[in-house]
């Protein structure tokens, strides 16, 4: 059997067709179920799956050594089809009447279509965001059902290797989707999968495709290929030319060289921009470089393998996905270089997704060196490392619209000195802050969580000194908000700061309607061994209406100590159904393992955790170490503390 690679190079050299006939047969089914799931109709859906395959036989002379077609052609297939529905939005309102009849896709259809709809563009997306080779190969053994060895033999690498990739992109999809609220085990997750390949495809699908082997061939008649489908092919053609004239316009400028300069070909393109590839042998030397030239919509993805000491740089373009590729996290160390004198990644642009990544070491003469200066609007942030820098992430306080999203990242060692006002995570006046999922320990004489956003939801994460450290409050809410802290664990050291936890309004409340929910979450406290009393939640300088609930969150100080730990000093506190004397019979207590053994008193003894206006406070994950989360069991009686029984995990 030929692999993908092989086949591409024989019709590239000699136009042959049965070259491109095989590529069709291999993979225009999955191209079609992507591009229905988009239009929902079949008619449209084949224009756009024909219009992906005339870009590839345009292209074929500069993919000809594209080792990932499974995922270039996932990529282009998902950029053709939002093509195809924008312009159909453009031209009618069909929309609405396309929504009554929409129809899943090709394959089962669960009871609520528009629902399952939405399930299968949640899965592309997700599926979009793995890394290349982890998405080719989820592509060829799930979605298009290979064994294998058929897998391995179309990707052209080893099985074990595939095999390996596979796995490891599965995972990936599994965790980004539950990241979602979309808890799936990985049996579950290949069902998904499973029966998305079995599902019927049209009859006239594999025709049309051959057609456009003909179509490309010199002298062919242009009757071929619909007339939908060459205008859907010439925006996707048109979208590859601009790029290339911007890498050679950056070239003219000096901003990146000759050699990194190579005319720009997707090779995983994202819906709205291509792919620019980062690393060792590829497009661009240094991440800077892709950067440089990259415009909105692009993703750029930095191999691992790198070595990209001291590449710092100014991000400006928006809707920008920048992630590291291959095995662990791209790195950056700072290397004693910074950009404008504040951070290594400075980002104007808005809507910037950053992925698997890791930043260090960032000192600046003002003392706020940040492994990333957040100045547009929105940012996401996943799988993320920072760690000795003297801010980790740090947002411009003048973007109030802006929403921070964190989620599967680490947050250490930030704040070099003893000097306070540097923090694990410093965010700003901005809209919101979701932050869940993410380890932050050892915060050096400073907070591990500071945030002045109007809205925060602080959910499922470990936010402790751990053993040694030194760190200021676990939660700086300094300025108020509506304020939601859920199911986390919270840990201060013996040699903390102070005895704080949760800080609330002391440098102004700046936010009307500003309330504290602390549900479900596992606090415990070394603080000064037991010797001083610990508070869990001070407020100061708020209205007289305020409220603040405590509920189902266990609270505990030193054993054996007299001194306990405080919940509150504002006297109108909703408290309720807290553990806060006794032994909780927690897994592992020296070891941070606070899962509750058999037999705790907190089992089945938490409160109703009921809802803040239309949120519900039940929570439904807990996480789980390190840096991942679990969809939190529930038997109808919810025990107290940030995690459900359940027998211990070996």
């Amino acid at each position: 059997m030929r692999s993908d690679a092989e086949l591409l190079a024989a019709y590239a050299r000699s136009r042959e067709e049965e070259a491109f006939a095989e590529l069709a047969a291999r993979h225009g089914a999955t191209v079609y179920r992507i591009c229905f799931r988009f239009l929902g109709e079949p008619h449209e859906a084949e224009d756009a799956s024909q219009a992906v395959f005339v870009v590839l036989a345009r292209k074929a002379g500069s993919l000809r050594k594209e080792p990932n077609l499974a995922a270039w052609l996932h990529g282009v297939a998902r950029n053709v089809a939002a093509r195809a529905a924008r312009s159909r939005a453009r031209r009618s309102r069909l929309e609405e009447e396309a929504a009554m009849h929409k129809a899943v896709g090709p394959g089962t259809v669960p009871a609520d279509p528009a629902e399952a709809s939405a399930a299968l563009a949640v899965l592309d997306r997700e599926l979009a965001a793995l890394s290349v080779p982890l998405r080719q190969a989820v592509i060829l053994r799930y979605l298009e059902d290979r064994s294998q060895d058929e897998a391995a033999a179309v990707a052209g690498c080893p099985r074990g290797t595939l095999a390996r990739r596979a796995s490891d992109g599965l995972e990936r999809l599994r965790q980004r989707l539950a990241g979602r609220g979309a808890s799936l085990s990985g049996a579950a997750l290949v069902g998904v999968l499973a029966s998305e390949a079995q599902a019927t495809v049209p009859s006239s699908l594999l025709p049309s495709l051959l057609a456009v082997s003909k179509f490309a061939a010199a002298g062919a008649a242009a009757g071929a290929v619909g007339s939908e489908a060459l205008v859907l092919a010439k925006g996707a053609l048109k979208a590859m030319f601009w790029m290339k004239v911007k890498v050679v316009a950056a070239v003219v400028a000096g901003a990146v060289t000759i050699s990194t300069a190579v005319p720009v070909v997707m090779s995983a393109m994202a819906v709205g921009g291509e792919t620019l590839q980062v690393g060792p042998g590829k497009k661009f030397d240094k991440p800077s470089a892709a950067i440089a030239v990259a415009k909105d919509g692009d993703t750029i993805e930095i191999d691992a393998a790198g070595k990209y000491d001291g590449d710092v740089g100014a991000i400006t373009a928006n809707n920008l996905t920048i992630r590291g590729v291959g095995e662990g996290r791209a790195k950056i160390p700072a290397a004693g270089k910074h950009i404008w004198g504040q951070a290594i990644w400075a980002i104007k642009g808005k809507n910037t997704t950053v992925e698997n990544i890791e930043f260090s070491g960032c000192r600046v003469p003002d003392g706020n060196g940040a492994g990333i200066r957040q100045y547009g609007e929105n940012l996401t942030l996943r799988n993320c490392k920072f760690h000795d820098c003297q801010d980790s992430l740090m947002t411009n306080n003048n973007t109030p619209e802006s929403e921070i999203l964190i989620e599967h990242c680490e947050f250490s060692y930030c704040s070099l000195s003893e000097k306070p006002g540097t923090h694990n995570l410093y965010i700003g006046f901005v809209k919101k802050l979701t932050y869940r999922y993410n380890y932050s320990h050892h915060a050096k004489y400073s907070n591990l969580v500071k945030s002045r956003a109007a809205e925060n939801h602080i959910m499922y994460n470990r936010i402790t000194d751990d053993a040694d450290g030194t760190g200021s409050y676990e939660l700086d809410l300094c300025n108020g908000g509506k304020c939601y802290v859920v199911g986390n664990i919270l840990h201060k050291a013996a040699n903390a700061q102070n005895d704080m936890f949760i800080n609330f309004g002391t440098e102004g409340v700046k936010y009307q309607g500003s309330e504290l929910y602390v549900v479900n979450n596992t606090v415990v406290s070394d603080y000064r061994n037991g010797e001083v009393e610990a508070s869990l939640v001070r407020v100061m300088g708020v209205a007289p209406d305020f409220k603040l609930v405590i509920r189902n969150n266990i609270v505990l100080g030193v054993p054996g100590k007299q001194f306990k730990v405080k919940l509150s000093n504002w006297p109108k506190a909703v408290i309720e159904g807290n553990f806060t004397e006794g032994d909780p019979l927690f897994f592992n207590r020296a070891a941070f393992d606070f899962r509750l053994q058999k037999g705790s008193p907190c089992i089945g003894k938490g409160a109703d955790p009921g809802k803040a206006g239309e949120l519900s406070l039940k929570p439904e994950f807990q996480y789980a170490h390190p840096i991942k989360n679990e969809k939190r069991p529930d038997d109808g009686k919810l025990d107290v503390g940030a995690f459900e029984f359940q027998e211990a995990k070996p």
